[in-house]
């Protein structure tokens, strides 16, 4: 993840100069989606570092933090993950407050308790750069520049039973569901495969890149850019990635 967060980072770099960036225009917005558990979080948080190292004010804004409290979902009997689980409206108000250079309030969704928190998160007018990561983070058009990151399903489950172990392993008190101390972690991965081929999987297709947006993909590790921005060359090219995503996603 560090290669591809340094080449994110320059194929940015290379385009725009965000130090001398006014607070008189929006603020750079990075969309950043994939699958569950391509390491969507992890490259945000480190592209977030590697701009403040370079004195440049940004901040990381999780898509989870829209997704509507577990009673809300129950009435809509949908599933997490899944598009309509979303407070959508929330995140395109946030979106015009940041492009408006208002102070802005959003949820707070807590993994720990596995439901949104009754707290709200502040988000200030001085940000030069705003990562947005998470399944529907393309949903807010548009974007400066989106990214979208591809993994087999294989590297998908392996990373997404890691970080629900040491999730467990650091917080015994842990509400989410899968939770059950002392921990079973062979339990824990045959209930991870269950949930991605039920949930996760079907979750990630559903929140797929647009066909006429321009997203620049990364997979195994390298960064794929797309140079031709015709609305033609866009449609071929994402098709063509469209294709790998489902090979990915659905075969394997």
């Amino acid at each position: 993840m560090v290669e591809i967060c340094d080449q994110v980072f320059n194929s940015i770099s290379q385009k725009v100069d965000l130090r001398s960036r006014s607070l008189a225009v929006p603020p750079f917005f990075i969309a950043i989606s994939g699958p569950v558990g391509s390491g969507k979080s992890t490259l945000a948080l480190r592209l977030n570092q590697k701009f403040l190292e370079a004195d440049i004010n940004s901040v990381v804004v999780s898509t989870d933090h829209f997704l509507l409290p577990n009673s809300e979902i129950a009435t809509k009997k949908t599933l997490k993950g899944f598009p309509d689980s979303y407070d959508v409206d929330w995140m395109h108000r946030l979106y015009r407050q940041i492009c408006q250079r208002k102070i802005a309030f959003y949820p707070f969704y807590s993994h720990l308790d596995y439901d949104r928190s009754l707290e709200l998160q502040q988000l200030l007018t001085d940000r030069q750069v705003i990562i947005s990561e998470g399944l529907n983070s393309f949903l807010i058009k548009p974007t400066d520049i989106a990214f979208y990151l591809m993994a087999s399903g294989k590297e998908c489950i392996n990373s997404i039973d890691s970080r629900t172990i040491q999730m467990f392993k650091s917080n015994p008190d842990a509400k989410h569901p899968l939770n059950q101390q002392p921990l079973d972690e062979i339990k824990i991965l045959k209930a991870v495969i269950k949930n991605w081929k039920n949930i996760n999987r079907k979750s990630s297709w559903r929140h797929k890149p647009s066909l006429q947006q321009t997203v620049q993909y990364v997979y195994k590790r390298q960064l794929f850019e797309s140079y031709d921005r015709s609305q033609l060359a866009t449609i071929i090219y994402n098709l063509y990635w469209r294709w790998q995503l489902f090979d990915m996603i659905f075969v394997r």
